[in-house]
């Protein structure tokens, strides 16, 4: 924990380290005791930062709040359709510019054609670009709304859970 340091407009006698102020257990310092207000370049501040203390605390995550997992996983879903999106169209330019589209079209020709037929394949047909971002969409759409919805309901599950055995506990420490 770093001792606070005094602008050149703050009064010295104002500025306590945080470890005065709140104690070494992180806890206030009762108002019967009042420690008297000390500047941070004394030697007991100096000889505090070489002992330095790791603080901890142990919360509990009690409940999470639907709404707020709500928006946020509608936020990463309708992120991550874009980005599908994105990423199926790129796909299909690398695909055409590399010509593995005219590559399969000569490959599947020849195995499908008869030997009168003058029809050539065309795998673009089948699935073209409109086809294939439409599908995409729809895809996106889907996944918006379950992702959305799996996560609302998860809230709710860990909050039904959480009152039944606690909730998950978490330790934060200080450096």
């Amino acid at each position: 924990m770093s001792d606070a340091r005094p602008d050149s407009d703050v009064d010295a006698t104002a500025v306590r380290s945080t470890e005065e102020f709140y104690g070494p257990a992180g806890i206030p310092e009762s108002p019967q005791s009042p420690t008297p207000l000390r500047r941070a370049s004394q030697p007991d501040a100096a000889a505090r930062t070489q002992a330095h203390r790791t603080r901890k605390a142990r919360l509990r995550l009690s409940s999470v709040d639907p709404w707020s997992v709500m928006k946020t996983s509608f936020v990463f879903s309708v992120a991550f359709g874009v980005a599908a999106l994105v990423l199926v169209l790129l796909v299909w330019v690398v695909l055409s510019t590399s010509g593995v589209f005219d590559l399969i079209n000569q490959t599947v020709g020849t195995i499908l054609r008869s030997p009168g037929e003058n029809t050539a394949f065309r795998i673009q047909d089948y699935f073209g670009l409109s086809k294939v971002m439409g599908l995409t969409i729809l895809l996106s759409v889907l996944n918006v709304v379950i992702l959305t919805a799996m996560a609302t309901l998860m809230a709710f599950l860990y909050n039904t859970a959480s009152r039944l055995i606690g909730g998950l506990e978490i330790t934060l420490a200080e450096d």
